[in-house]
């Protein structure tokens, strides 16, 4: 399983999720917990796109470097 960090920010009343090693890959929700789970979902599919296609992706930052 990768893990990759995540940044959670709330402006106007909506939380994003953005991952610093992923451009482009982002989620919203109105609680942090839809964000969270939104953000879950989003990267679990551009995985899996990026694996389908055989395309190369980002790792993640190893943990020991966050």
């Amino acid at each position: 399983m990768l893990t990759y960090p995540a940044l959670i920010e709330r402006e106007k009343g909506m939380y994003w999720v953005t991952f610093p090693d992923i451009d482009g890959v982002a989620a919203t929700g109105k609680t942090l917990d839809d964000a969270i789970r939104n953000a879950d979902d989003v990267l679990r599919i551009y995985i899996d796109d990026m694996e389908k296609e055989g395309w190369t992706f980002n790792p993640p930052t190893p943990s020991a470097a966050r």
